[in-house]
């Protein structure tokens, strides 16, 4: 199994059980208003707290999402320099549940180099890639990006390469990862804090 599908699993299996325990706090003390309201601001604290050191993070994914990809590398850039300057900051991502990679400059590099394919800058853009393998090799991520670039210069082999170790890592492109994706997005457009 892969590490990612063990995330996979482990977030969902993370899901039930804090709504099983929040279920249960939330009957023990009557279940009232006042309780389900102070539940659901006792949930928010880890996002909130993730959404203020990572607002460049979450502005980025935003920028990259609306076609703006020149202003989410400017983004991107802040948040790596601030991550460097602050390496301790690296340790908010478990705050929130990450699926393909426990490290957040390995995500930063990743969306860096998604935001250079965009502009179609390959060589920047397999530089960025290639940062976040170096953080992370077992990331999917950057290999499912490293084959669009590939196919693009048109090395058809090292595409379908990079493709397969993307698979191999537990990134299929399928159904769970598009909720994935789309739960992301939602996520850094609640947490950016201004």
């Amino acid at each position: 199994m892969t590490r990612t599908a063990r995330y996979k699993l482990g977030y969902v299996a993370v899901l039930l059980i804090v709504a099983l325990a929040l279920g249960a706090v939330i009957v023990s003390l009557g279940g009232g208003p006042v309780v389900m309201l102070a539940t659901g601001l006792l949930l928010l604290i880890p996002g909130r707290i993730q959404g203020f050191y990572y607002r460049d993070l979450f502005a980025a994914r935003r920028l990259l999402d609306s076609g703006k990809p020149e202003e989410a590398i400017l983004s991107l850039e802040r948040f790596v320099k601030s991550i460097e300057q602050h390496p301790s900051r690296s340790k908010l991502l478990w705050l929130a549940w990450a699926i393909y990679t426990p490290d957040v400059l390995a995500m930063a590099m990743n969306n860096l180099g998604a935001a250079h394919l965009e502009l179609g800058q390959l060589d920047a853009a397999e530089q960025a890639f290639a940062g976040a393998l170096a953080k992370d090799p077992l990331y999917p991520l950057p290999y499912f990006n490293l084959a669009i670039v590939h196919e693009l210069r048109g090395n058809r082999l090292e595409a379908a390469a990079a493709a397969e170790r993307a698979r191999q890592l537990g990134y299929t492109g399928g159904t769970l990862d598009k909720v994935i994706h789309k739960s992301q997005f939602l996520s850094a457009s609640r947490s950016d804090v201004r």
